[in-house]
């Protein structure tokens, strides 16, 4: 068990996390994507998880990724037209991480996860970033079906790889010769058998 924990307390952080299942991603609402079409954030960090699998099927990333927005359920979802300060931001997300974590099983292991991801400490961490940047790519090829004008994220989420087979799929899907509905699964599928 975790740091001194108690089952109100347990209760408290479980009832906090979900949370992130209705909390949607407040890019795509910036960008007019009504809410019950919305990406939630635990919609993201399932699919980020899941790519990091597929791509690697290093469970380690598998954590890291599943855990790196659970901050947002207390501090919601900041994006860069919020122009929160990043040591601000930091900040706040490590206090609600401490909260969330204090009384969870291993909660003091999944902070070491999400502590990883944010300093980008550990040897897997730029690539659990280049995942993140590159998933909202992704969903952008879905929104855009739908008529939503996702532009910008395609020059953003590039921007943010280096990684030699992510950048290749990223443009291979940029190329839009699947249906855009199917992105994700197309991604999925690039992703695990790495091939493009």
């Amino acid at each position: 068990m975790s740091r001194n924990m108690n089952f109100t307390d347990l209760a408290d952080s479980i009832r906090t996390l979900h949370q992130l299942t209705d909390l949607k991603r407040k890019g795509w609402l910036q960008r007019g994507v009504p809410p019950e079409i919305c990406e939630s954030v635990a919609d993201h960090s399932y699919n980020v998880a899941k790519a990091g699998y597929y791509y690697t099927g290093d469970l380690h990333l598998v954590g890291m990724l599943s855990v790196h927005d659970w901050p947002e359920a207390i501090c919601g979802d900041v994006t860069p037209r919020d122009n929160v300060d990043p040591q601000v931001k930091h900040k706040n997300e490590y206090e609600a991480m401490l909260q969330i974590t204090k009384s969870i099983p291993f909660g003091d292991k999944i902070m070491t996860l999400w502590l990883e991801y944010e300093d980008k400490s550990a040897p897997l961490s730029p690539l659990a970033h280049q995942l993140d940047k590159l998933d909202a790519g992704v969903k952008a090829l879905y929104y855009e079906n739908l008529g939503y004008d996702t532009s910008e994220f395609y020059p953003y989420a590039m921007k943010k790889l280096d990684d030699p087979i992510l950048i290749k799929i990223f443009e291979r899907l940029l190329q839009r010769k699947h249906p855009l509905a199917d992105s994700h699964k197309v991604y999925f599928g690039m992703l695990s058998e790495k091939s493009f």
